[in-house]
C-alpha cells in the first residue's frame, strides 16, 4: 500500500512542477509572481484546513512551532523553484530540485536509526555525477543562460530542509497532527506571499491581475502540493528515508523528462540524457 501511495505522490509531484512551469510564462511582473504564490499556498492551506478540521481545538504548541519552520522552508523552496522553472528547462529543474532528498536520506540513519546499506549509499552517490553533468557548460548557449541554477540550488537545499522537517514531525509527539502541521506551514507561506503582493501593489501603484491561465495553473498546482505533502509526511514516518526520498524524487525526474520533451518541446543535451540514465541506475541500486 505504501508503494501505491508513493506512486500517486510522484504523479502529483510531476503535475505540480509542470503546472508551475506553465504558470510561470505569464509571471512577467513581481506582483504577478507573488500573486501566483499566494494562490498556490492558499489552496494548500485550505485543503490542509479541511483535512485537520477535527483536530483544530487540540493542536499542540509543538505542531505550531514545527509548522512555522516548515512554512519558512516552504517560502524559500517554492519561490526559488518557480524562478528556476521560469528560466530553465523543466526536466533539469525537477532533477536538481529533487536531489534535496540527499539531506534527509543521510540524516535518517544518523538520527532515526533508519536502515542504511552499501547499495543505498552507492545510489545516493550516483546523484553527484548527475548534477555535474547538468551544470556542465554548453558552448552553444549564451553566457549567463544558466543563471537559473542559483535559485535552483537554493530551492534544492530548502527542499532537503522540508524533508528533514517532515521526518522531525513524524518522529515527535505531534506525529498524529500531520494535516495541522501542513496547514500552519502553508498559512505562514501564504501570509508572506500576500504581504509581498500588497507591497508590490503599493510600489507599482495599481492592482495586481493574474491572467486566467496562470491563475488556473497556480491553483491546481496548490491542490497538487497539498496532496503531495499529506502523502509524503505520512509515508516518511512509515518508510526508510534511504528508500522513500530517492524513489520519490528520482521517479519524478524521469516523468519530468518525458513531460518536458512532450509538453514543452525541450531538447535535452547528450550530457542531460546521461544524467537521466544515472538517475534510473540510482533507483535500481537503491532497491538492491
Amino acid at each position: 500500500m505504501d508503494y501505491i501511495l508513493l506512486f500517486v505522490s510522484t504523479l502529483f509531484s510531476t503535475g505540480r512542477s509542470m503546472l508551475m512551469k506553465g504558470a510561470s510564462f505569464q509571471m512577467d511582473t513581481k506582483g504577478r509572481f507573488y500573486f501566483s504564490q499566494t494562490l498556490f499556498f492558499g489552496l494548500t492551506a485550505v485543503i490542509a484546513f479541511f483535512a485537520s478540521y477535527s483536530m483544530l481545538t487540540e493542536i499542540l504548541p509543538l505542531t505550531v512551532l514545527l509548522g512555522v519552520f516548515y512554512g519558512i522552508f516552504f517560502i524559500i523552496s517554492q519561490w526559488c523553484y518557480t524562478l528556476a522553472l521560469k528560466k530553465g528547462p523543466a526536466s533539469i529543474c525537477v532533477m536538481i530540485y529533487s536531489f534535496g532528498f540527499i539531506f534527509p536520506t543521510i540524516a535518517g540513519p544518523i538520527f532515526w536509526n533508519d536502515t542504511f546499506t552499501f547499495f543505498k549509499g552507492l545510489g545516493i552517490l550516483l546523484v553527484f555525477p548527475a548534477i555535474l553533468l547538468t551544470v556542465k557548460p554548453d558552448p552553444t548557449q549564451k553566457k549567463g543562460s544558466k543563471r537559473y541554477f542559483i535559485p535552483l540550488f537554493a530551492a534544492m537545499c530548502a527542499s532537503g530542509a522540508l524533508g528533514l522537517m517532515q521526518k522531525i514531525q513524524q518522529n515527535s509527539e505531534a506525529a498524529t497532527q500531520t494535516p495541522a502541521f501542513l496547514m500552519v506551514g502553508a498559512l505562514v507561506a501564504c501570509a508572506a506571499s500576500v504581504l509581498m503582493v500588497l507591497l508590490r501593489t503599493r510600489s507599482e501603484g495599481k492592482s495586481v491581475v493574474l491572467p486566467k491561465k496562470s491563475f488556473l495553473f497556480s491553483s491546481l498546482a496548490g491542490v497538487c502540493f497539498a496532496v503531495i505533502n499529506l502523502l509524503n509526511i505520512t509515508l516518511v514516518g512509515r518508510m526508510s528515508s534511504a528508500v522513500f526520498f530517492p524513489m520519490l524524487n528520482v521517479t519524478c525526474i524521469m516523468l519530468s523528462l518525458i513531460c518536458g520533451v512532450v509538453i514543452f518541446k525541450e531538447k535535452p543535451r547528450r550530457a542531460d540524457y546521461f544524467a537521466f540514465t544515472i538517475g534510473i541506475l540510482s533507483i535500481l541500486v537503491l532497491n538492491l
